[in-house]
């Protein structure tokens, strides 16, 4: 019995019996088995393979493509892939920092607001705030109010703490591919909240 060449269809399953491909004679059950028994003995070749394309610290378009070989020699070479990788992160120009003087009454919001540019794609932004002295600190949401994607103002407040303290913040700033930034850097804003 002649078989010509076959692509395997399906390979989820050891013993699936799909195939196409040519031959001088007609597929019978029998030379179907014996695919089956070859796919079952050799189904590490039919396993789909990967790699990792090496990361970069930098923001530049990669290029890729596949080239496939089997064992008896026949190859594919693949379209040209690409993405854009993003290693800088988010930059933050004006912020809104404490009032001046940096008083609020304790029953009153503070307006946390600050601009961010990006080279791909902003994320998101959220401010964190503290009502103890930074022992527990929670998160506010900012939400883009204008500008674009890649050059816009992030705004949302800080609640207001209904006791007097201190109000300790920082901005937290992200872009899509993960880089973030904090501010400000090493330290926090802060104001007071009077009755």
């Amino acid at each position: 019995m002649k078989v010509g060449r076959g692509a395997i269809v399906y390979t989820n399953d050891l013993y699936n019996r799909y195939y196409m491909g040519y031959s001088y004679a007609r597929y019978t059950n029998a030379t179907l088995n014996v695919l089956a028994e070859h796919l079952k003995e050799a189904h590490h070749k039919f396993m789909p393979y990967g790699a990792l394309v090496p990361k970069t610290t930098t923001s530049e378009t990669v290029e890729y493509r596949m080239h496939v070989t089997d064992l008896s020699g026949l190859s594919f070479l693949s379209d040209i892939w690409n993405y854009t990788t993003d290693g800088v992160n988010p930059i933050i120009g004006n912020t809104n920092g404490p009032m001046s003087p940096p008083l609020i009454w304790i029953n009153q919001t503070h307006t946390a607001w600050v601009n961010i540019t990006d080279d791909t794609y902003i994320g998101g932004a959220v401010v964190y705030y503290s009502f103890d002295n930074g022992t527990n600190w929670s998160m506010a949401p900012l939400s883009r109010v204008s500008g674009s994607w890649t050059d816009g103002q992030w705004r949302g407040s800080i609640p207001a703490p209904y006791t007097p303290c201190y109000v300790w913040y920082y901005y937290s700033v992200w872009d899509r591919a993960g880089n973030y930034v904090r501010y400000p850097v090493g330290s926090n804003y802060a104001y007071r909240a009077t009755d």
